[in-house]
């Protein structure tokens, strides 16, 4: 029988394929040691240990559950308790029952879980760390109610996970996605890459100092994977400002600014505004094109069950805490927002569709609202 050889820590493992909740999904080229460090990189960041439970209800086909959480249990010794798919109403229970204690949660799950009527239960159980990807502005308050520690971590698919905000964190930081983790060098830059200063807006640009630490590229697409890396910088997509401490502030994703008259409005700010207002349960907002040619705000809006909203309500709300030019042009209330298995809205179904049908959907200048400037 011929030998086979060992693997190089370079060799390719495995093809990690991106959301694709902004349009087709591409294989990212992930070598055994990207693969690897992806748990042992999180281990150390956030200080997991031996008898840690993590609960997993996110799909293995994606790099968060099969190599964040996973790969992060295995290199600890740690136990995992795996869940078929994420819900609401049974992830409680199912913490409670597998004695969890760490749990990562993307997109609008922890909108769905604090959307609930508070319980006396809210804090019978083991879990004591969760990661939110994004952080919600809920945050301090969901730790308060759950009595646990929130974390974050920014990664992509396309490349891996370079940030961490970690326990003992100061206060004051939370709601950012934390500090470039060991190995990996952060930048935010204009758009001729030029570095921002401190506090300014540009695009998250990463890179790694250690070899075979991150994605390799596009599977079968070198002109992507050129583009994406050009200056030998990753080009995350993402915006983001970094303050004098070196902490990361999330914006949104560059698709998902909305240019609006001149202004430039994050998507994110906006559907935090909306998720303060007690009636809603989740968000969703995007650039809507409008016949005129411009881009408008419009929003996809679920309730909790049980409450009652009106788009007018909903806009009044909205300009009570957001400059005048991000309140919401376009309103419409669903039962559900479309997702990804991994829990990411799908935005780009949600754009498609309103603009597909703007004549009938709620217009706040169509019902004469006027904001106040």
């Amino acid at each position: 029988v011929a030998e086979v050889p060992a693997p190089r820590c370079s060799d390719l493992l495995m093809l990690a394929y991106t959301s694709g909740t902004t349009g087709p999904s591409k294989a990212s080229m992930l070598s055994h040691a990207a693969a690897l460090t992806y748990g042992t990189s999180a281990a150390l960041a956030q200080g997991y240990e031996e008898d840690d439970v993590f609960y997993v209800c996110l799909p293995l086909f994606h790099n968060n559950a099969l190599l964040a959480a996973l790969g992060a249990a295995l290199v600890c010794g740690g136990s995992v308790a795996l869940s078929q798919r994420f819900s609401a109403s049974r992830f409680w229970p199912e913490i409670v029952d597998s004695g969890a204690t760490i749990t990562n949660m993307l997109g609008a799950m922890s909108s769905f879980l604090w959307s609930q009527p508070p319980s006396p239960a809210d804090r019978a159980h083991r879990l004591r760390l969760v990661s939110m990807s994004p952080m919600p502005g809920f945050a301090a308050a969901f730790e308060q109610r759950f009595g646990l520690r929130a974390m974050s971590n920014y990664g992509l698919s396309d490349f891996g996970t370079v940030t961490a905000f970690v326990p003992g964190s100061p206060p004051g930081k939370l709601g950012s996605i934390g500090r470039a983790r060991r190995d990996f060098e952060l930048r935010v830059v204009d758009d001729d890459d030029f570095e921002c200063e401190p506090g300014v807006v540009g695009e998250l640009v990463i890179r790694t100092r250690e070899p075979w630490r991150a994605a390799t590229g596009y599977y079968k697409m070198p002109e992507e994977t050129l583009r994406a890396h050009r200056n030998q910088w990753f080009h995350t997509g993402d915006r983001a400002r970094m303050d004098a401490d070196g902490y990361l502030w999330f914006v949104d994703r560059k698709k998902d600014c909305i240019r609006r008259r001149g202004e430039n409005i994050s998507a994110f700010e906006v559907e935090q505004a909306i998720l303060g207002h007690p009636a809603v349960a989740a968000a969703a907002v995007f650039p809507v094109a409008t016949p005129e040619g411009d881009e408008e705000v419009g929003a996809s809006v679920v309730l909790r069950e049980g409450a009652s909203l009106g788009p007018d309500e909903l806009v009044r709300h909205c300009a009570r805490n957001l400059a005048y030019f991000m309140v919401p042009r376009y309103v419409e209330f669903l039962a559900e927002l479309p997702v990804t298995m991994n829990q990411k809205i799908e935005k780009f179904r949600l754009k498609q569709r309103m603009e597909a049908g703007l004549s009938s959907t709620w217009d706040r200048e169509r019902a004469g609202i006027v904001l106040a400037r």
